[in-house]
């Protein structure tokens, strides 16, 4: 028997940041975009050039009624970045396996 052995490229990983002016829309999200308004009437360049990260943390929304929200803002000019979504049960904790004595060891 021959032994292939396979090499492992190592992962990469690159921190990235940027900076960004974060709106947090509060419930109900009607008499936010409205609050919303009228700030951007008083201050129409405030976000100007600027990226704006939507945080939908202390909202519970469909994706359908986000899509709505960032099309909204859009149309108010603020410019949303995009973010990767994250869907919550992805990150949701995971039992442990546990070996079992019968388990090859793969040291």
């Amino acid at each position: 028997m021959s032994s292939i052995v396979r090499q492992r490229h190592s992962l990469m990983f690159r921190p990235r940041s940027y900076m960004a002016f974060a709106v947090t829309p509060q419930p109900p999200i009607a008499d936010w975009l409205s609050e919303l308004a009228v700030s951007l009437e008083r201050s129409e360049n405030f976000f100007a050039g600027q990226h704006v990260a939507l945080d939908l943390s202390a909202v519970n929304i469909s994706p359908t009624a986000i899509g709505q929200l960032v099309a909204d803002l859009e149309e108010r000019e603020l410019p949303i970045r995009p973010s990767l979504p994250r869907p919550p049960r992805r990150f949701e904790a995971r039992p442990a396996r546990r070996r079992t004595s019968s388990s090859p060891d793969r040291s």
